[in-house]
């Protein structure tokens, strides 16, 4: 059953944009959480305006050559500070890529906290932008696992899930950091 995979990824996107803002709407299909809802925040300044992105930051060529695969040009879905960019390829299958502006610390923990109550576990990754955990989904029927990479620098968020390694999506993400100003 091949779909199952690409299924989760999809999955994913339906609700990764539900956390771009400050108050986000928690759906119901948060197998692969990444839904930013308002909490209070005890601390953290107010962000600076939020720059416009795009899947413009992330060409195929680029994750590609980062993630060792093969994929297509990326469809997209946009939120209010965050783009969505869904990637396929014939051997690489499915790559999730979302980029958002105007995060704060806060709203990056609540984040963190949504993908653990939904069943995705993560782990604090040190050493990476100023905060960054990881989550690794263990796929059935042999299918490769979904390794996802979050990271926070400044006030902006990269979020990579694909089932390359999470060297190869702190690589990726080092490079569209150095991008999103």
């Amino acid at each position: 059953m091949q779909m199952t995979r690409p299924l989760a990824l999809t999955l994913a996107s339906a609700f990764l944009l539900a956390g771009c803002g400050s108050a986000a709407s928690s759906s119901s299909s948060q197998t692969a959480a990444s839904a930013a809802a308002s909490a209070p925040a005890a601390s953290s300044a107010a962000p600076a305006a939020a720059a416009p992105v795009s899947c413009d930051l992330v060409p195929a060529a680029l994750v590609n050559g980062a993630l060792g695969t093969d994929l297509g040009a990326p469809s997209q879905s946009d939120g209010a500070n965050a783009v969505a960019c869904q990637f396929k390829g014939a051997k690489a299958g499915a790559v999730e890529i979302r980029i958002a502006t105007g995060e704060t610390a806060a709203a990056f923990a609540t984040e963190r906290t949504t993908f653990d109550s939904s069943g995705q576990a993560t782990k604090a990754y040190a050493g990476f932008g100023d905060q960054a955990y990881t989550s690794t989904q263990k796929m059935p029927l042999g299918l490769p696992d979904v390794n996802t990479l979050v990271a926070l620098k400044g006030s902006v968020e990269i979020l990579v899930s694909s089932s390359a390694s999470i060297s190869a999506e702190q690589a990726l993400e080092e490079q569209v950091f150095a991008k999103v100003k």
